[in-house]
């Protein structure tokens, strides 16, 4: 038997959904986590990219009822029915075209807003005859419209312009799914679906009363690469799992609200320039997210000393801490160094800085102030005489420290901060002896991250927090702190994996296989039920951190064990 067999939850992040995260053991859904944001958030995907989280940007992807954003255009009506759509579950919409002549589509205008941007966009569906063989995908203005047969594969009426590869493949239960890359700059607001009897492209016609087509799984998301479908309903609450420094294996990624206040953060549209001619040239080459995006910054000699500058002005709260960052890279041949900067105030003189020598790989600069000085200052980058750089992805953001991208384009966006909680778990959690193991990573200094298993109140809990350099770990029962104590200090960043074991009067604490903390005279809390990435099962001080894994077991080991548990 291994060690692992005996643990009564194990959290490896991996499987997920809108709304869950999945536990491997165990695997009935008993032990799973319930995923909170509010909002879109970025992640680096499998392959290095920075991504949306959802990527689909479709509400209502399975619903195309008009109550939930979908509308039918005069002439088509969309009914639910109890047809097995492609993942087994008797559950799809069928359209039908009156026996009048109009354009009988169906069309989305939630969650897309405006995709003006460098890099292109898929789409992807899947649908099933039901009288109909083609199909019609089209926008608001018929600019990027393609006509295609579900059957045969066949293609016409197509924009040779802005459409790329077009698939059709066979997907289970007698579906067909369909992908299209759209592969130039857009700006558009309706994803529409018109089933015909024919290609007719943006011609109308008359239905029969009766046909149509079946339709289920409907997603838009950006950049040329297709990517899986994920179902999205009324929300934004999907757990980001996230492969940053190329891992082979993803990390839950856990932060705070932030508020980019930069409103062109990728094409650097509406930012300044100054101390000689510095250009921006958007869209020449692949950026981090994956699509064709990256700008070159360039910087020409002048008869002005000035130094050349790339900047952008905000309004800010006085001794609040802000962090200005951006990606670049190398520009081949040409000088690739130069300085970010935020000012004291509305002129040049500058707070704090940070120097860059871009390299042949995108990276992330960043400088940060711990206290604005005036309520009014500036971001800039600068280069040396003559130095070109690529750059994209600009923010800046009230935190001290960077937080994940998050892309704008005309105004600020906020990402709300992520909520991750398993609540009624005692039948995971032991309650009178048991072990809690929890590998994360540290990368910058914040005051309390909790992690807790929470009783019926804050009178029976117990956890581990970080604060600031410390890392610290607790118990409370009955409303009496039995300890509240720092195990490990001066730690800085890093991985950590650390195992709290707990028994009336046997306290102890391993971290990176080593022990740091013994409790020989402390009581345990009643009634466990929560496990979670907080303070209480509504938020509070949340454990801002990524998350490799997390083990309970609902009995103790041995110090051997707990070594073997914790070493990385």
């Amino acid at each position: 038997m291994s060690l692992l067999d005996k643990a009564s939850l194990v959290q490896i992040p991996s499987g997920y959904k809108e709304d869950k995260l999945y536990s491997v053991v165990p695997d009935s859904g008993a032990g799973d986590f319930t995923f909170s944001r509010s909002s879109t958030g970025t992640r680096v995907n499998a392959d290095g990219y920075i991504e949306d989280a959802p990527w689909n940007l479709l509400n209502y992807s399975e619903d195309l009822t008009g109550a939930n954003g979908w509308r039918q255009d005069l002439g088509l009506t969309t009914q639910l029915t109890t047809e097995i759509n492609p993942i087994g579950v008797n559950s799809c919409y069928k359209t039908i075209a009156d026996t009048n002549t109009n354009t009988h589509y169906t069309y989305s205008t939630n969650a897309i807003g405006n995709l003006s941007y460098f890099g292109g966009f898929c789409v992807s569906f899947y649908a099933k005859p039901n009288g109909y063989n083609w199909i019609r995908y089209y926008n608001n203005n018929n600019a990027f419209g393609v006509d295609i047969n579900i059957v045969t594969g066949e293609i016409q009426n197509k924009r040779e312009d802005s459409i790329g590869t077009i698939l059709v493949e066979d997907a289970p239960n007698g579906w067909k799914k369909v992908s299209l890359q759209f592969d130039r700059l857009i700006s558009y607001s309706y994803a529409m679906l018109k089933p015909m009897p024919t290609a007719l492209g943006n011609s109308t016609f008359a239905g029969d009363g009766v046909s149509g087509m079946f339709l289920w799984g409907i997603q838009i998301s950006k950049g040329l690469n297709f990517k899986p479908y994920i179902k999205r309903t009324d929300g934004f609450d999907v757990p980001r799992l996230d492969y940053s420094g190329g891992a082979s294996c993803p990390t839950l990624l856990l932060e705070p609200q932030s508020t980019n206040l930069v409103t062109q953060s990728e094409t650097f549209s509406n930012w300044g320039t100054e101390g000689g001619k510095q250009v921006v040239t958007q869209g020449v080459l692949i950026s981090p997210d994956g699509t064709l995006n990256g700008n070159k910054l360039e910087t020409y000699n002048s008869t002005n000393s000035n130094p050349r500058k790339l900047w952008i002005a905000k309004t800010v709260t006085v001794g609040a801490s802000y962090t200005f960052s951006v990606y670049i890279k190398q520009v081949s041949g040409q000088i690739n160094s130069g300085f970010l900067h935020i000012t004291t105030g509305a002129n040049d003189t500058f707070d704090v800085s940070q120097a860059y020598t871009a390299t042949d790989q995108w990276q992330r600069v960043s400088v940060t102030t711990n206290s604005a000085v005036s309520s009014q200052i500036r971001f800039l980058i600068t280069g040396d005489a003559n130095s070109q750089i690529y750059i994209w992805g600009g923010q800046v953001e009230q935190q001290s420290y960077p937080t994940s991208y998050i892309p704008t384009s005309g105004t600020s966006i906020t990402r709300v901060e992520d909520l991750c909680v398993a609540t009624s778990m005692t039948d995971l959690i032991g309650q009178t002896e048991g072990v809690v193991n929890l590998k994360f990573q540290k990368e910058y200094t914040d005051t309390y991250r909790i992690f807790s298993l929470f009783g019926t109140s804050t009178s029976n809990r117990i956890g581990l927090y970080t604060l600031n350099d410390t890392l610290r770990v607790f118990s409370i029962s009955g409303g009496v702190s039995q300890f509240d104590t720092t195990v490990l200090s001066s730690i800085g960043n890093g991985t950590f994996n650390i195992a709290l074991q707990y028994k009336l009067d046997d306290y102890k604490v391993y971290v990176n296989g080593n022990e740091v903390y013994t409790n020989t005279t402390a009581a345990i809390p009643a009634s466990l039920e929560d496990i979670l990435f907080a303070q209480t099962p509504t938020g509070g001080s949340p454990f801002y951190h990524k998350i490799d894994y997390l083990r309970l077991f609902k009995e103790t080991l041995t110090d051997t064990e707990l070594a073997a548990l914790t070493t990385i």
